[in-house]
Order: C-alpha cells, then structure tokens, then sequence
C-alpha cells in the first residue's frame, strides 16, 4: 500500500512474522498502544508520539491524523487503485464530466440521452455492443449533453469521441 503525505509517496506494510511495519522496504520496530479509540501512543526508536485518528473517509481512502498535535492528511492507494489510474478510471472520483468516449470497438445499440438534456451521476448514456455482450456506458458526473457524435446503428472506434458533456 502507499500512503501520501505532504505530496511525499511512502510503500507501507506489515510483516506478520516480524512483527514490524516495512516503509520504503526497511523494517521499522513500533511499539503500539491503543488506549482509547482512535488514540494510539507509539514508539520508535525510543521516542514516543501521541497519535489521534481525527478523520476516515473511506471512499476516498483518506486519514487525517494528529501526531504530536500536528495534523496530517494521508492518502491511501492500493495496487487497485495504481491500475485504475493506468488505465484512467480513477477520474470518475474527481466527480468531473468527462466526455463519453468508446471504450473499444463496437456497435452503438441505443442512444439513451438528447442533446441538451441534464444528467446524473452514474445515469446511463448509451449502449454499446462489442464481441457479443451489450455495455452500457454511464456519465461519471452530474451534468449536460452538449453534442452527440454517432447514431444508432453506427459502429466505432476504441477511444472514439462519442458524446460532449458540459
């Protein structure tokens, strides 16, 4: 897993058999307490810190954390989350409309929405089928159809520009 902290990416994990943390593939001895919860006191290299989880927010695998009384804003990725952004999914979260663009090649089965018309998030667009299997493709954020780029019954492209949002 990585965490991000003050735009500084660290690898963390746990070695079960050592009972240690490992960042940035070192072995890292803490000793942990937790006294209440959400409250931890820690100790690493005979120095102690007091920490205080102020904040999860799980959607967005966010943690603020208090350390010492400073405050931290950690974010959370996971392998899933690294090909996701590969492959460029990861911008559903930015709640941005983006356009509509094929995700492969295919037969455009049923425009589902007219220019103009306002849109949720997650409310279907329009149906493609490819290799026999018919995907329906969904707007990633509130917003507007702008302009519609194919017909019914047109077939496309991988990446072809299909639908303008706004």
């Amino acid at each position: 897993m990585k965490a991000t902290v003050n735009q500084q990416t660290f690898e963390v994990s746990y070695n079960a058999l050592k009972q240690s943390f490992i960042l940035n593939d070192e072995d890292i001895a803490l000793d942990v307490l937790a006294y209440k919860p959400g409250h931890y006191h820690v100790i690493k290299n005979h120095t102690s810190y007091r920490v205080e989880v102020i904040e999860k927010q799980h959607a967005d695998k966010k943690v603020t954390l208090k350390i010492n009384g400073q405050q931290y804003q950690v974010q959370l990725t996971d392998a899933l989350d690294d090909l996701l952004h590969k492959l460029g999914f990861d911008q559903t979260a930015n709640n941005k409309p983006m356009d509509i663009k094929a995700p492969m090649p295919g037969l455009v089965k049923n425009i589902l929405v007219a220019e103009g018309q306002t849109l949720k998030a997650g409310e279907s667009v329009l149906v493609l089928e490819a290799m026999k299997m018919e995907n329906v493709l969904k707007c990633t954020a509130d917003t507007t159809v702008k302009n519609i780029k194919i017909k019914n019954g047109q077939t496309v492209e991988k990446n072809q520009l299909l639908i303008t949002l706004m």
